[in-house]
């Protein structure tokens, strides 16, 4: 009885038992199934790689390649640009391109993250392994937010800033550093202002504040500084003007009176015409300068202003070009204080 192979089922004849016609007939077949195979299962040994000799271009004849674990490419020292390298891929230099079919090479991968800079979109070390930095949008708040890690606001550097109105009109505001800015940080306040208006100033270390911003007129009533202007003197009530900026008051105004100081040496109270946080520290608080004419022909005097210690008036001094006897006079004033 003849015996058959294992992997092509071939007829085996048995020398010296099998004869002809059998044997023949055995022998065709066999070359018949060994013309037919094709090392499948059955029709053959499956050829292992090592017998494989691939020297030109393999097709699959637009069939897919399946179960692949991973496939290794040769690292190329510059970009394929062959007439049979259109809409391919391959590595050079670590990194990985593809070709569009105009032959155009497209690097893909940077080092050891993606190229950002082939897409035209956000590059450095955005997107790279181990980098926490995120761009992210809100359709609830319509911000756009940049994190250096997760919620923590990252730092921006950019060149001018435009802000438009409405948001998708041509009217802006642009914010922009002139040619010659030297670095520096500049700190905003950590709140709106409490006095209304107040104007951002700014230290000479960049940290930025409100300095509060006032001005009006008010009437104040004068006192006859214990007589000093003479009997029957008469110094009715007068407006004065005001403006303050921060912590610094600036007051201006006038007054005339009827007959003429006893001496050359005279004063006057009055109240001061914006509240104070309190009263007048020291006389050193409100300071300023003050001149005096009268009609009597003499040419008049100069004096100055001092804070009254402990209330809040100033005191008006000045002394005269010699002694009139008689007429009345006319006192401006100019002077500041500080709000403690």
């Amino acid at each position: 009885m003849a015996n058959t192979t294992p992997n092509m089922n071939l007829t085996l004849n048995v020398v010296g038992t099998t004869t002809d016609p059998t044997w023949s007939n055995n022998i065709n077949a066999d070359w018949n199934i060994i013309d037919s195979h094709n090392h499948t299962s059955g029709s053959g040994v499956q050829i292992t790689p090592p017998a494989i000799n691939i020297n030109t271009d393999l097709s699959f004849a637009f069939n897919n390649a399946t179960n692949i674990r991973s496939w290794r490419m040769q690292n190329n020292a510059a970009t394929l640009a062959g007439a049979s390298d259109n809409n391919c891929g391959y590595f050079v230099n670590g990194n990985f391109y593809v070709n569009n079919a105009s032959g155009t090479a497209i690097q893909i991968t940077s080092g050891s993250g993606l190229n950002f800079s082939s897409l035209g979109t956000i590059g450095g070390d955005y997107g790279q392994p181990g980098v926490p930095a995120a761009v992210s949008y809100s359709n609830t708040t319509k911000y756009y937010t940049f994190t250096q890690s997760s919620g923590v606001n990252a730092p921006m550097n950019t060149s001018a800033i435009s802000i438009s109105y409405p948001a998708s009109g041509s009217q802006a505001v642009t914010i922009a550093a002139p040619s010659s800015v030297t670095a520096y940080t500049l700190t905003v306040p950590g709140a709106v202002p409490t006095i209304n208006p107040s104007a951002l100033v700014v230290s000479t270390s960049g940290v930025g504040s409100y300095s509060a911003l006032s001005s009006g007129q008010t009437t104040v009533t004068f006192s006859n500084g214990g007589g000093l202007l003479g009997p029957g003197v008469s110094v009715p009530s007068f407006p004065v003007i005001w403006s303050r900026i921060g912590n610094i008051v600036t007051v201006s105004g006038s007054f005339s009176f009827t007959s003429a100081p006893p001496s050359a040496q005279a004063s006057c109270l009055f109240t001061v015409p914006v509240p104070l946080i309190g009263a007048f520290s020291d006389i050193y608080q409100a300071q300023g300068t003050t001149s005096m004419y009268c009609s009597n022909a003499v040419i008049g005097g100069a004096g100055f202003v001092q804070s009254t210690t402990g209330s809040n008036t100033v005191l008006l001094t000045w002394y005269l070009q010699g002694v009139p006897t008689s007429g009345n006079g006319f006192c401006c004033y100019t002077y500041q204080y500080k709000i403690q």
